[in-house]
């Protein structure tokens, strides 16, 4: 690996770039924060959406495709986050400027592992079986987003309530994603529908996206907006909303 970081200026420029092209909306988000803290949510980013765009063979986003290499892509994202963890060049200025957010917030490692943990099922081809499993995968792949982008604003680690209120935006946010990617979904090979939600509406294994299954896809689609406006609601509780 190399043996010298970018300069700060270098990695924040870097990514500002990325979310300036993988997400219009959290670009503008961010104008919301003071200069310091916008810096460092862009660095967060630049780093999900770039272990997002390894794991799904992906450029800032855009049609997911399925991958045949999962579980090397998993590995080049553990290698990477461990050394930019471990306060090593890496090479890549996502995972450079990851480790440097990373050790300015003192955001818990765990939390970047627990996200990882995500990419792990869906390179092993996880399914979830029921309600409990689908939270499971949201908390890994937003959730835990949301608790770093906590400590990063501010928060205390140690604060677990407030941590849980913004974990519970995470998993908001990744309900309505599934809701809204059912198909995408579909098309690169997964489904994030518990399977006991599929035998309640009796709809076989693979059927889901049938035109004739659209009525009861249309309930579970709903059930998702619900269980999502109820995660955002408590979320509520850690603001001064």
């Amino acid at each position: 690996m190399p043996s010298e970081f970018p300069d700060r200026p270098t990695l924040i420029a870097q990514a500002r770039e990325s979310i300036a092209r993988g997400s219009k909306s959290f670009a503008l988000a961010s104008k919301l924060f003071d200069r310091p803290t916008c810096e460092r949510a862009w660095l967060l980013y630049a780093w999900c959406r770039k272990c997002d765009d390894i794991a799904d063979g992906q450029d800032h986003g855009g049609t997911m495709r399925g991958v045949a290499d999962g579980q090397a892509r998993l590995s080049t994202i553990r290698v990477l986050t461990d050394a930019a963890l471990q306060g090593e060049p890496t090479g890549d200025p996502a995972f450079d400027g990851f480790g440097l957010v990373m050790r300015e917030c003192a955001i818990p490692e765990r939390y970047a592992h627990d996200l990882i943990e995500g990419f792990a099922l869906d390179a092993r081809e996880w399914r979830p079986r029921s309600e409990a499993d689908m939270l499971r995968y949201c908390y890994h792949v937003a959730g835990a987003v949301g608790c770093m982008m906590a400590i990063l604003m501010g928060v205390d680690p140690g604060d677990e309530a407030t941590l849980d209120r913004a974990c519970d935006l995470g998993l908001a946010f990744q309900l309505a994603n599934i809701a809204r990617d059912i198909s995408e979904d579909e098309a690169a090979g997964r489904c994030y529908l518990p399977e006991e939600w599929l035998v309640e509406m009796d709809v076989p294994p693979g059927e889901h996206m049938k035109p004739w299954v659209r009525p009861r896809l249309a309930i579970l689609a709903r059930r998702l907006a619900d269980r999502a406006a109820a995660y955002e609601e408590s979320a509520r509780h850690g603001t001064g909303a």
